[in-house]
């Protein structure tokens, strides 16, 4: 069943009584004080609530979307969008005991296979699965011997930069989430 055909028939199985018009309204205030405050959080917690609200019934997503000038759904997105992950400053020049030269280890470039997998996650999964089913999207990026699990989050956020914009986006979400989900399990044990 194609995504549209599944969205036809969800808006049909809903009764016109649970969308309601002023549900719709509210869901539009929330999107535009995201965006006015600035706050990245703040948009996070708001696309919960949105989705949520959505998933239950009470309101259309793909309408309130329409129902956004380009420019706000723009300023959404970025807030949403995973920070850039800033490169750890350069320690200041002290002149510390001498030690022993050790060489790095080098870097493990993403090879085509895993960057081909994170493409597809992005362009193909994604649009199936976002948000009804984010944790088997996480799972694809974080799962046994994926991506998420060969690489660094600074190798990944490199090898991003190489890619369109909604591959950056959506990719930089997961491992968002990924590694959110792994500190909170650190924090448990």
């Amino acid at each position: 069943m194609s995504n549209n055909s599944l969205a036809v028939s969800v808006l049909a199985a809903r009764s016109p009584a649970q969308l309601d018009p002023a549900t719709h309204a509210e869901c539009l205030q929330f999107i535009r004080t995201a965006i006015a405050s600035n706050d990245r959080q703040t948009a996070l917690d708001i696309k919960n609530v949105l989705a949520e609200v959505c998933q239950n019934g009470y309101a259309d997503r793909a309408a309130i979307w329409a129902d956004l000038t380009r420019t706000e759904q723009q300023n959404f997105k970025e807030l949403l969008a995973l920070p850039p992950i800033a490169l750890p400053e350069p320690a200041p020049e002290t002149t510390p005991a001498p030690t022993p030269e050790v060489e790095p280890e080098p870097e493990t470039a993403i090879t085509p296979a895993d960057a081909a997998k994170m493409r597809e996650i992005a362009l193909v999964w994604w649009p199936e699965m976002y948000p009804e089913a984010l944790q088997s999207l996480v799972t694809q990026m974080f799962g046994w011997g994926e991506p998420a699990r060969k690489y660094s989050a600074v190798q990944i956020a490199r090898w991003s930069q190489g890619e369109e914009e909604l591959i950056r986006y959506r990719i930089g979400e997961l491992m968002a989430i990924g590694l959110a989900d792994q500190y909170e399990d650190d924090e448990e044990e």
